[in-house]
């Protein structure tokens, strides 16, 4: 034995053995239940833990009895938990929208477990199949319709239809739509409006005429409100119209294009009036010196106006809508009224053939033609003098003394010229010359 050790005795050893014994046969005793305890800790462990799942989701607004990943029956390793009991009370069903309804699970039997509740977000209820909507049909847009007479024409004074009261004449303005559509037309100061279907005419008067006559036209669709068409009024006054077409496709009618227009009157050419007979323009008049003088006297007419044919369509009116007249005779202008031509003065404008012009001083929606007219000069063959006072006739010869001879008398005129004697020598200033003649 080594220098220093020491050695225990046979009771040292067994009062040791006898402590380890009392010490360590317990915790060895316990050591072989510490693994069964471990197993049924972490099966109950797990256990809790699929329940505490449910109830979670549960809260979390799923139901957990109809989702079969949380049953912890489905994994055979585990031993069977009991399933949470849910009652469920849901909302109505509607088509298409979420339904609401409220999940609960009451506590149960099972020791520890404390119940849930939540709510459920689930689908409503199939909606119909969708049926797809039909595409409008493409737009139709209308032909503009075609007004009578054309837009700028001046219709023949001779084409108007006089009144049957004698008042103003009128001319039918009309507007026509080749595709049969509904055409409205308005026309006139005051906006006269007339509707037609194909067609529709407004009345121009005759003054409305002369002074350009205005309007618009348009054409659109037929429709019917009460059918079902949709019609919209546009700002200018047209009208839109959705009509929906078999098969259920909406097709919209556009109106037309407006149309405007502007028609007058044309008056054709002034006549002259000579001695109150109309006479048209291009034709030759004779002037005598009856006719000369009954003008110049004032009892016989030389004018240029329009016609009585004109002037009637216009009715109290015609003085102030027919234009006024410049005329010329002899390359001298002058009033329509040609008297100022045959006064004395004017003697020196005469030939034998004198022109008479005249031109119209048309405007607003007036047009007319000139005139023209040849007076022609005839020459009177003047009668012989006749003896109107003298020394008295005995047997067959005169007594001396004065004798005057005068210019034979004419009716309406009285005597008109002069009187000569001795081959020119004498001439009277007047329609009587005096003579004294010695036998």
């Amino acid at each position: 034995m080594p220098t220093g050790a020491r050695a225990y005795t046979l009771a040292e050893v067994l009062v040791v053995i006898v402590v380890l014994a009392v010490v360590l046969g317990p915790l060895l005793a316990a050591t072989g239940a510490l693994s069964k305890l471990q197993h049924r800790t972490g099966e109950r462990s797990r256990k809790d833990t699929w329940r505490s799942m449910q109830d979670q989701a549960l809260a979390a607004g799923l139901d957990p009895s109809r989702a079969a990943g949380l049953q912890s029956s489905g994994n055979a390793a585990i031993p069977p938990a009991s399933a949470a009991v849910v009652e469920r009370q849901a909302g109505a069903e509607t088509l298409g929208a979420v339904r609401l309804s409220a999940l609960k699970a009451p506590p149960g039997s099972e020791p520890g477990r404390i119940g849930g509740a939540g709510w459920e977000l689930a689908a409503g209820g199939a909606l119909p199949p969708a049926t797809p909507s039909a595409l409008p049909e493409l737009p139709v847009v209308l032909d503009p319709p075609v007004v009578e007479p054309a837009n700028g024409v001046h219709v023949a004074a001779s084409t108007l239809f006089p009144s049957s009261a004698g008042g103003v004449a009128t001319f039918p303005v009309s507007a026509v739509s080749a595709q049969g559509m509904r055409v409205r037309i308005v026309g006139g100061a005051d906006g006269r409006t007339s509707t037609g279907e194909g067609r529709a005419v407004v009345d121009a008067t005759a003054i409305e005429l002369a002074q350009g006559f205005r309007g618009s036209a348009w054409a659109e669709y037929p429709g019917n409100g009460e059918a079902g068409q949709a019609a919209e009024t546009l700002p200018d006054g047209r009208i839109r119209w959705t009509v929906t077409e078999p098969g259920g496709r909406a097709r919209v009618y556009e109106p037309s294009d407006v149309v405007v227009f502007g028609i007058g009157i044309d008056l054709g050419a002034p006549v002259l009036v000579w001695g109150g007979v109309e006479i048209p323009s291009g034709e030759v008049v004779a002037v005598d010196m009856p006719a000369y003088l009954a003008v110049r006297l004032g009892s016989a007419d030389a004018r240029v106006a329009w016609p009585r044919t004109v002037t009637g369509l216009f009715g109290s009116g015609a003085g102030v809508v027919l234009p006024g007249i410049a005329c010329s005779l002899g390359g001298v202008g002058g009033a329509s009224d040609l008297a100022a031509f045959f006064q004395p003065a004017q003697a020196a404008l005469w030939g034998d053939q004198t022109r008479v012009t005249a031109e119209p001083l048309a405007g607003g929606g007036c047009v007319a033609a000139g005139g023209s007219w040849v007076l022609s000069r005839t020459r009177l063959k003047m009668e012989p003098p006749e003896l109107v006072s003298g020394p008295e006739f005995l047997s067959d010869a005169y007594v001396a003394g004065n004798f005057e001879f005068a210019v034979p008398e004419r009716p309406e005129l009285g005597r008109v010229g002069r009187v000569s004697a001795r081959d020119g020598a004498l001439m009277s200033s007047g329609p009587v010359l005096s003579l004294s003649l010695s036998p």
